[in-house]
């Protein structure tokens, strides 16, 4: 990762620049840049944070979850739901893990 503690002024605000290589879908390395308002180390560790929390909720509305299509609206049944579908996603990751 590399961070450059200089100001840039972007559209008008003074901004730092974070950049760190991560791999895409297929593996291969790309340039990640980050514009932030703070340190730019905590900005890599808090986007890596995000992500991950993005990524668990994709997995929820799709890959054979589908939670949105069960159209419930009691806040307690909700709550189960959810519950129960991350339990099935760490299960199916740490299954997929050993393979």
């Amino acid at each position: 990762e590399k961070f450059f503690h200089t100001l840039f002024l972007h559209k008008g605000e003074y901004v730092y620049l974070a950049g760190s290589r991560i791999k895409n879908s297929d593996g291969v390395p790309e340039l990640q840049i980050l514009i932030c308002f703070n340190r730019p180390e905590d900005a890599v560790l808090t986007y890596k944070k995000r992500w991950e929390i993005e990524t668990t909720f994709r997995a929820m509305k799709s890959s054979g979850f589908n939670i949105e299509d069960t159209h419930m609206r009691d806040m307690d049944r909700i709550a189960r739901l959810v519950a129960m579908v991350c339990m099935a996603l760490v299960w199916a990751y740490l299954v997929g893990e050993h393979k």
